[in-house]
């Protein structure tokens, strides 16, 4: 496949969910926190001898797609922020790019896990205790009296 092609977010074939913000084109150059994996083919970089007349045909899931020779460059400025950008060979025309935004995701710094761990290690303990307890008392009564 020499062409290039921009897709929805996708997962087991079909288009998720994802936000546009302040979007006033149709070719959803922005996406904040898509819910699945968004699929880009670079396959129009080349030769000329299997470059097809016209392009693919698109599926409902396909944002972009272009048959003109061109590269991509990839630029993660964060763990948050993506951008993509393919253009022409010839002129460096930029025929699509596309921002990835996800919110940043939360950090436990390392006294909250301790607290946490602290926390869960009491919880197991008390268990263990209201169970030996039980044991003790209500299930030593329980074979003790048969008519119960």
């Amino acid at each position: 496949m020499h062409s290039y092609e921009r897709q929805f977010p996708i997962f087991k074939n079909k288009t998720q969910d994802f936000y546009v913000k302040n979007q006033s084109n149709t070719r959803y150059n922005t996406m904040y926190n898509p819910q699945a994996t968004i699929y880009f083919t670079e396959g129009a970089a080349g030769q000329h001898h299997f470059t097809p007349s016209e392009p693919y045909p698109s599926t409902n899931n396909t944002v972009y797609s272009d048959i003109q020779i061109g590269l991509g460059k990839l630029i993660i400025y964060n763990e948050t922020h993506l951008y993509y950008e393919h253009f022409r060979s010839n002129d460096s025309t930029v025929l699509d790019y596309f921002w990835l935004i996800k919110d940043p995701q939360p950090t436990y710094s390392s006294s909250k896990v301790v607290v946490l761990l602290v926390i869960s290690i009491i919880f197991i303990v008390l268990a263990f205790l209201s169970l030996l307890w039980f044991y003790q008392t209500i299930g030593k009564k329980l074979t003790d009296n048969p008519e119960i």
